[in-house]
């Protein structure tokens, strides 16, 4: 989240969402989804529900227009139930491949309408064409991210878990390891 707090600051600061509207709100759709799978992702620890984190969750709906319909909706009826704790799962694990398309989307719009070129270059004299260079060098990053992350998957798999996820859970009552992250400080505050 550190890393999409900061592109989007350098979004804001060069103004990219005055020249490529359509990027800048393909980027911000990405940002709101991975919230948003954040989110979800502190209603399933170890496979049961959180009644807190789906309470803070979607009361943040109500906020909006027709969010309590929504939430009566999501919440599948009166009582939290295994209902809920279904469509969660699902959203949860099926948002990851809408990010996934969207982030094609953002860059796919990117190379269409062009970057809004910050520094102010000469776009004839210092631009690369972008087939092959640009698809070899983004075909190259992507290799090797999957490869450290596979890497440390199979050989470390524990390296990113937390030891306290071993420990037995009570539904009733939020695990110790569920702690508000700095990155959604601000809509705790909501």
């Amino acid at each position: 989240f550190a890393l999409i707090y900061a592109h989007v600051a350098r979004g804001v600061y060069f103004g990219v969402y005055l020249k490529n509207p359509h990027v800048w709100y393909s980027g911000l759709s990405l940002y709101v989804l991975s919230m948003g799978v954040g989110f979800l992702g502190y209603v399933l620890p170890w496979g049961v529900m959180s009644y807190w984190g789906l309470t803070v969750i979607t009361n943040m709906m109500t906020v909006i227009p027709g969010g309590a319909r929504a939430l009566d909706w999501f919440q599948g009826g009166f009582v939290i139930s295994d209902v809920t704790l279904k469509r969660v799962f699902i959203l949860h694990f099926l948002l990851p491949f809408v990010i996934l398309g969207l982030s094609l989307t953002h860059v796919l719009l990117l190379h269409m309408n062009g970057s809004s070129n910050p520094l102010g270059l000469d776009e004839t004299e210092f631009s690369v064409p972008f087939h092959p260079y640009y698809s070899i060098k983004d075909l190259a990053g992507f290799a090797l991210l999957l490869a450290a992350l596979v890497g440390i998957t199979f050989t470390f798999a524990s390296l990113t878990a937390d030891p306290l996820q071993w420990q037995p859970v009570n539904k009733m009552k939020t695990p110790s390891v569920i702690k508000p992250e700095w990155y959604f400080l601000y809509a705790y505050a909501i």
